[in-house]
């Protein structure tokens, strides 16, 4: 009986401590803004369920001249946002400039239009109390999209020039910055169309951000 005792004891613990583990988990939502990286199904905020307030749209980016589509705009993902009560949870999260980096060397417009949605977010992040979190964007020109082609040295060279900007206008909104950039290199991490990450890619993300939450 004394044996019977100890591991339904043992159990019970065990359980319990699984509960807790998952709770603590799942206690943190969040807010993201973002492109396809975020939007997809399954993507890093699905793996990390951050809650339901996801306003990522494939295809976005930050320079609205970029694109002839308003519902593709940072710009519009920040207007919905605004629409909805202004949602921020544990954390706001941005991971936003891959598209805008593919469609341009020129990236002085994207980079005002980031700041411009930062200045829209900070003030309700800081009334939560909660983080401004800024994802870098991995080295596009390792992605298996580009790598091996004239214009791999392109994409890593407006990689790095992104990434710097973030780095040096996370200080100024009081935001942390999670690094990507080398975060997706290895080829068995994205799918086959070269550039977006797959599942265990996805959890790459997730883990990066997961520890500054």
């Amino acid at each position: 009986m004394e044996n019977t005792e100890v591991i339904r004891r043992a159990f019970v613990a065990a359980a319990l401590a699984l509960i807790m583990s998952s709770g603590s988990a799942s206690a943190a939502t969040a807010t993201a803004f973002g492109n396809s990286f975020t939007a997809r199904t399954g993507s890093w905020y699905d793996k990390l369920n951050l809650g339901d307030d996801n306003f990522a749209v494939s295809g976005a980016v930050c320079n609205s001249a970029l694109t002839d589509l308003a519902g593709r705009r940072l710009a519009t993902q920040i207007k919905k946002w605004s629409a909805a009560g202004k949602p921020v949870g544990s954390a706001v999260i941005v991971f936003i400039g891959i598209n805008d980096v593919q469609e341009t060397g020129n990236l002085s417009g994207s980079q005002s239009a980031y700041r411009t949605a930062l200045g829209n977010i900070r003030p309700a992040v800081v009334a939560k109390g909660a983080k401004l979190i800024l994802a870098t964007i991995p080295d596009l020109g390792r992605m298996p999209l580009y790598k091996g082609t004239s214009q791999a040295a392109t994409m890593t060279s407006r990689s790095k020039a992104w990434n710097s900007f973030i780095k040096n206008t996370a200080p100024n909104y009081g935001a942390v910055v999670v690094d990507l950039f080398n975060k997706l290199t290895d080829p068995s991490l994205i799918g086959s169309d070269g550039l977006h990450p797959n599942s265990k890619g996805q959890q790459v993300i997730a883990n990066a951000i997961a520890a500054k939450l």
